[in-house]
C-alpha cells in the first residue's frame, strides 16, 4: 500500500481511516474523486505529491483544510473540484497551484471571477459549472495564454452579454457553452478565438444570433447547436437570417438533446 500511486475511490465516498491511512502513501501521484468530510481535517503533511486530485462534498464548510491539502501538492496538475452544497467558494483555496495547473473543473457558486490571466499561466483546460458569475467571463479568460479548452456550464453565468475581444483567446480549439440560460447577446470581435476548432452552444434559450464575428471564424470545423429554441434554428437554416455567418463551417450539427 506505501506504494500505492493511483487511488480511485467510488464518488460520493470517504476514506475510512480504518482500511486507508492516506498519510502513509507518500508516493500517491492521483486521488480520482474523493468525499470531502472530516477525515480533510487530518494530517496530511506526508503528501505532498499528487499530480491528480478531485474531491467533492462540501467544500465550503471544509475551506481552510481543502485549501491546506491542496497547498501541499507541489506538483499538481490537474484539479477538479464539486461542492454539492450551496457555499460559495472562494478561488483562494487553489491560489497556491494556480500557476502550475494544466487542467481546473470548478463546479460551485463563485460569483465573480478574479484576475487569474496573470497568474494561471500554464492553464489549457478549464471547466465552470455552476459558478453563477454575475461579470462576463471572458474578459478574463480570453487573456489566458495558453487555454485550448473551454466549458461554461449549467449557470456558470448569469449575465445576458459576453464579448470575445480582439486578439483574445488566441489559442482556444474547443468552447462550449451551456445553459447559460440568460445569455442573450455574443459579440466576436475581429481577430477574436481566431484558432476555433469546435464550437458547442447548448440550451442558451435567450441567445438571439449567431454572431457576426462567426464569418471570420475560418478554422472552425463544427458548430453544434442543441437544445437551441425553433426562432434561433430558423436563422441556421439555409438562406436563414444567419446563414451567411456560418455557411463556410465544414459540419453544422443540430439536435434537440
Amino acid at each position: 500500500m506505501r506504494q500505492l500511486r493511483h487511488l480511485y475511490i467510488p464518488s460520493g465516498c470517504s476514506p475510512k481511516s480504518e482500511h486507508v491511512k492516506l498519510n502513509e502513501l507518500t508516493n500517491l501521484q492521483s486521488i480520482s474523486l474523493m468525499k470531502v468530510d472530516h477525515w480533510i481535517m487530518g494530517d496530511f503533511s506526508m503528501v505532498t505529491s499528487l499530480r491528480s486530485l478531485g474531491l467533492l462534498g462540501k467544500l465550503g464548510t471544509y475551506q481552510t483544510a481543502v485549501s491546506n491539502f491542496i497547498g501541499r501538492q507541489k506538483n499538481l496538475e490537474s484539479l477538479r473540484l464539486i461542492e454539492t452544497g450551496n457555499d460559495q467558494l472562494s478561488i483562494l483555496i487553489i491560489s497556491s497551484c494556480l500557476h502550475q495547473l494544466d487542467k481546473l473543473h470548478w463546479s460551485g457558486q463563485l460569483k465573480k471571477l478574479p484576475a487569474i490571466q496573470d497568474v494561471a499561466l500554464c492553464l489549457t483546460k478549464l471547466v465552470l459549472k455552476r459558478s453563477r458569475l454575475s461579470e462576463d467571463p471572458m474578459a478574463v479568460l480570453e487573456k489566458l495564454p495558453k487555454l485550448q479548452h473551454l466549458k461554461l456550464l449549467n449557470g456558470s453565468y448569469l449575465g445576458k452579454k459576453i464579448c470575445c475581444s480582439a486578439e483574445g483567446f488566441p489559442v482556444l480549439a474547443v468552447l462550449e457553452i451551456s445553459w447559460c440560460e440568460e445569455l442573450e447577446d455574443w459579440t466576436v470581435e475581429e481577430g477574436a478565438i481566431a484558432n476555433l476548432r469546435r464550437l458547442k452552444i447548448r440550451k442558451c434559450s435567450k441567445l438571439k444570433m449567431i454572431p457576426e464575428g462567426f464569418r471570420l471564424l475560418t478554422n472552425l470545423e463544427q458548430l453544434v447547436l442543441s437544445w437551441q429554441p425553433p426562432n434561433f434554428l430558423e436563422r441556421v437554416e439555409e438562406n436563414g437570417l444567419d446563414w451567411f455567418k456560418i455557411r463556410h463551417i465544414p459540419s453544422l450539427v443540430r439536435h434537440d438533446h
